[in-house]
């Protein structure tokens, strides 16, 4: 990640998501279709969205980089920030907000 390269920072991330971060490389869970309209766009989008992510790991976009913590839901962060686990925004099992 460029972030951390240019400001030193550490990485804080869900230990589901951790992992193909630390890998440089994006497979995605088996995603399934909402129900009604949303369902209907997921149809469309998800051939689409998978297309768009391949490309971009054939091309080298995705960069191995180190997560030095993993958080979950309930954790507390430096500072009092109190770590909440969103799954599935987007359609990841270790979202955390």
């Amino acid at each position: 990640m460029e972030a951390k390269k240019l400001t030193g920072a550490a990485g804080w991330m869900h230990p589901a998501d951790a992992t193909r971060v630390e890998r440089g490389s994006w497979s995605p869970d088996p995603l399934r279709p909402a129900p009604g309209v949303a369902g209907v766009a997921f149809h469309v989008a998800h051939p689409l969205l998978l297309w768009l992510i391949e490309g971009m790991a054939r091309k080298g976009l995705f960069v191995p980089t180190t997560v030095e913590h993993r958080v979950k839901d309930g954790d507390q962060l430096p500072g009092g920030v109190k770590v909440i686990h969103v799954p599935g925004i987007p359609p990841t099992p270790g979202q955390s907000g």
